[in-house]
């Protein structure tokens, strides 16, 4: 009988997997974090140039001049890799050896790096990078970009388009919109304009704290225009003096209704808004050419800035939908619960502990946030102006959830007395005069779509240390842009200001100067040293402040705690087609005023997407 061995042949050896190219993107995300690289390579180029370092020596200086103003040292070195890669955005051994032998070194520390970098968030990289870069560096960071989910990343977005894409519904029409510009954005584009959007001619406004640099360079290779923030703001300048201030959202909306209109026949304008500005302005400076636009909103706010106002154009909310508010809902609230904890960890371990949390507004957004922390073992406590809402809190407190955790509603000063405090309105998570009940110790955030949640900056004293984040009513765009700025511009900065209209001083150092230490609470009851932070820092930054003998923190600055990154495409691919098939449903609908979205359309996208992610399980 033949004995059949057990004792199974070693494997043959797995070829070594390649290399991972250094590539201008990869290059940049190492540079971006690690500033000791980047503090090595200025030290170099600050030493007298050798005849064999020149030729990079020339390129870097070259580069640094172009930069120009630039937010972060390292648009120098992105600028001066671009010019000695390859057309394909590879840095190759030839290109490292074009960095003589001074940068040589330099540039195998930062490929060992880039081939473990991992990609910095987005609205990270354009506020660092800004749009100093060259076109070489534009166009690197274009082809060897890893961070674009495309539309094949995207299933159910994909299958939305093959079921339309044979009859190009959207022909004829181009994009005006206002968006987030994530990574998924680009997959959104690429749909709209597969489904008969014309990209050139049509535009792109996203905002300062959350654009993707990569996404706006991306959608402005395809023919796009693109402006990285709506609501910047552009000198106009006459004799070398500011004589007023321009918005180029507001131009470009002008021009484009005056283009669609002076064709035969007319062109169609889809407006793609976020948070009724578009809409907004449309009605208030352009009513008369409303015929010519379809509008999608996407947010609840937008829905509350056009309160009592007629719609001159058909519209479809998304905001409404039970899609968004049932299925959307809790993914966007787990994902705020997550990026909170994950930015508290990262500015002290223990500043979470112990504290209460306290949602303002239990819609869609804040129901799902409260669960998600209830689930982590945290006590909530809840508030809402709808007293429906409350309701709906009142029987989720009866809710048993793992670890401790629990939701009941309070009173409104109650919450905002929490440990961290959480605004899910769309509206205004409280005033400037309920900044009184905010507790030493307290950490705000905001979990809305927009930057309004909480008025830290909303004051005389804040703008007059030069903070852009002016507060003005929809309608008073035309009068905004077109007033007179010579003197604004040149308002000098006070040493120290006060924030008016509080009970207690709140008090913000100079630009420029020192920070002030102050000893911030955890939740153990010890405390960690913080700089108190100036009211001209980073708005993405996380902002300190005092008030008598308080201190709290606004993470993010008050921009939206969850628009630091983008959510997976499996997950986020939910709002992309939602957005997609209301841009759809909207172009067919001939009746002005607000349309619900397609109840069909939506048990299609669900199911879609419910199989998708099963599919993935």
């Amino acid at each position: 009988m033949r004995v059949v061995s057990k004792i199974r042949a070693a494997p043959p050896p797995a070829a070594s997997a390649p290399p991972v190219p250094l590539t201008v993107w990869r290059a940049t995300q190492a540079v971006l974090q690690d500033k000791r690289l980047v503090e090595a390579f200025r030290a170099v180029a600050e030493q007298p140039v050798q005849p064999a370092d020149k030729e990079f020596a020339d390129i870097y200086e070259a580069a640094r001049k172009q930069a120009g103003y630039s937010l972060h040292p390292a648009t120098t070195i992105v600028n001066a890799l671009a010019a000695v890669a390859g057309a394909d955005g590879v840095i190759d051994d030839g290109d490292l050896k074009k960095l003589g032998g001074r940068f040589s070194p330099l540039g195998l520390q930062l490929a060992a790096k880039a081939r473990t970098a991992r990609a910095v968030p987005g609205p990270e990289m354009a506020s660092l990078l800004t749009w100093s870069l060259s076109t070489e560096a534009k166009q690197a960071l274009a082809k060897t970009t890893e961070s674009l989910a495309a539309l094949e990343t995207m299933p159910v977005l994909a299958s939305l388009l093959a079921d339309v894409e044979a009859n190009q519904p959207l022909k004829g029409h181009r994009l005006f919109a206002v968006q987030h510009l994530f990574s998924s954005t680009f997959g959104l584009f690429q749909a709209l304009e597969r489904a008969g959007i014309e990209a050139k001619g049509s535009m792109v406004f996203g905002k300062d704290y959350s654009t993707n640099v990569e996404v706006a360079l991306a959608l402005t290779d395809r023919g796009f225009t693109v402006v990285e923030h709506y609501g910047r703001k552009e000198p106009v300048v006459d004799n070398n003096r500011i004589v007023g201030l321009a918005s180029p959202l507001l131009t470009g909306l002008r021009t484009a209704l005056a283009e669609a209109a002076a064709h035969n026949p007319p062109q169609r304008l889809l407006l793609l808004d976020e948070g009724g500005k578009l809409n907004r302005m449309l009605h208030d400076v352009f009513p008369e050419q409303a015929h010519l636009c379809t509008i999608v909103e996407q947010t609840t706010n937008g829905l509350q800035n056009m309160a009592g106002v007629t719609l001159r154009a058909p519209a479809v909310s998304v905001a409404a939908s039970q899609l968004k508010r049932d299925v959307e809902g809790p993914i966007i609230g787990e994902d705020v619960a997550a990026t909170t904890l994950e930015q508290l960890t990262r500015l002290d371990p223990g500043l979470a502990a112990g504290k209460t949390v306290g949602i303002v507004g239990y819609g869609a957004v804040g129901s799902a946030t409260a669960q998600a922390f209830a689930k982590r073992g945290f006590t909530v406590v809840v508030t809402d102006t709808d007293p429906h809402a409350e309701g709906r809190a009142a029987v989720a407190q009866r809710a048993a959830f793992d670890g401790g955790g629990s939701i009941s509603v309070k009173p409104r000063h109650e919450v905002l007395g929490a440990g961290i405090v959480v605004g899910c309105t769309g509206t205004g998570a409280c005033t400037i005069d309920e900044l009184r009940f905010v507790k030493g110790g307290a950490v705000l955030v905001n979990a809305a779509s927009g930057d309004h949640e909480f008025p830290t900056f909303d004051t005389d004293a804040a703008r007059a240390q030069g903070v852009n984040a002016d507060r003005f009513e929809m309608r008073d765009w035309q009068k905004q842009f077109d007033r007179a700025a010579a003197d604004a511009a040149t308002t000098a900065h006070r040493p120290i200001v006060t924030f008016t209209g509080l009970p207690v001083p709140v008090t913000v150092p100079k630009h420029g100067e020192s920070e002030t230490l102050i000893s911030f609470p955890r939740g153990d009851g010890s405390t960690f040293e913080a700089a108190l932070n100036s009211a001209r820092s980073n708005q993405l930054a996380n902002q300190y402040f005092a008030q008598g003998d308080r201190s709290f923190v606004v993470l993010r600055g008050g921009t939206p705690i969850n628009m630091e990154r983008d959510l997976p495409p499996a997950s986020i691919q939910l709002t992309r087609s939602m957005l997609f098939a209301a841009c759809i449903q909207a172009v067919g609908e001939k009746e002005p005023g607000w349309q619900t979205f397609a109840q069909s359309t939506q048990q299609v996208i669900e199911s879609r997407w419910r199989a998708s992610n099963s599919s993935r399980a």
